[in-house]
Order: structure tokens, then sequence, then C-alpha cells
């Protein structure tokens, strides 16, 4: 997604989603509802979701951050109060402009934000810091009762430094 989309915006109170986190959320917001049936419309079923400035019920584009994550619905449950949703972030965007829409959802027109790569990637305190992140990376999923083998793939799996610091902040 090297160009701009527009997608429909997920508002996230007291939450931040980040690439390659996955999270279930629940939403019961008429305007909210409104734009994850805009999402469920699109063939990829992709959602611009971005944290609020402020737990607030009323949103306006001005409580909004700029800087968010593309993310696709997985799983959707439909219930009395609204409907769970499963959200997988898929990249980082800005949002370049929001916009009301006439139903009461927000859209907005998304860029894709790329990773810094490291300076020097053989620079002796980045490889001693990004050695010392996966180690407590590891020692918190084992904290949090995840058995090491499951640990020790989800983290051979990631070798980018930017995707490893997505991983560790989204578990925090």
């Amino acid at each position: 997604m090297s160009e701009r989309v527009t997608l429909p915006v997920l508002p996230l109170r007291d939450l931040v989603l980040f690439p390659g986190v996955s999270t279930a959320i629940g939403v019961g917001r008429p305007g909210t509802l409104r734009a994850i049936e805009a999402a469920l419309k699109g063939e990829e079923r992709l959602i611009f979701a971005v944290s609020q400035r402020e737990n607030v019920d009323h949103v306006t584009s001005g409580n909004l951050y700029t800087m968010g994550t593309v993310s696709r619905i997985g799983q959707v449950q439909r219930g009395l109060n609204g409907v769970q949703i499963l959200l997988h972030g898929e990249r980082r965007g800005f949002a370049v402009h929001y916009s009301a829409e006439p139903d009461g959802h927000f859209s907005t027109v998304v860029q894709e934000v790329s990773d810094l790569a490291p300076r020097d990637p053989q620079d002796p305190s980045f490889v001693a810091l990004y050695r010392e992140v996966r180690e407590r990376a590891a020692e918190l999923g084992q904290k949090s009762g995840l058995p090491e083998e499951i640990v020790k793939q989800v983290l051979e799996s990631v070798s980018e430094p930017g995707r490893l610091a997505d991983l560790v902040a989204g578990h925090i």
C-alpha cells in the first residue's frame, strides 16, 4: 500500500493497535458500528484503527491522532449491545485527512508509513540493545504464561527491529 487509500475509521479508546498484533475489541457506538459495516463491505475488510486523544463518547476529527494502523477485520460476533471484532494490525499509516460521512462515521485518506531502518545495524550499542530487548521479550512472554517453545517460535519469526518493537509494545 504505497499509495493513498480511503478507509473507514475505527476510533480506539485507551488502546493502541500495533502492526503485527491482533486483539479483540467490543464496539457499541453507532458511528463506529457504521464504520465497521463500511469496512466489511470492502473485499479486504480494512479499517484504519486509531487512538482517541481523550476517552469521550462523541468522537471528532480533532480528538483522533493522525498515526494509526491499517487493520483487517477478522471474526465478527454480533450481540445485543454491539459487536465483538477481532482486529489484526497490518501496517502503520498516517491519516492525511479525516472526513465525516453522512451516516455518522469517519473516513480518512491513509498514507502508509514505513519503519525506519537502524542507522548502523552493526553498531555494538544497537546490537546489545536489540539482544536485550529480545531477551526481555522472551521473559515477558514466559511470565504471561505462554509456553517457552511458543515464545521462542514467535521471537524467531520476527527479524526486523521495528516489528519486534511493535510486537513487544502491543503486549505490554
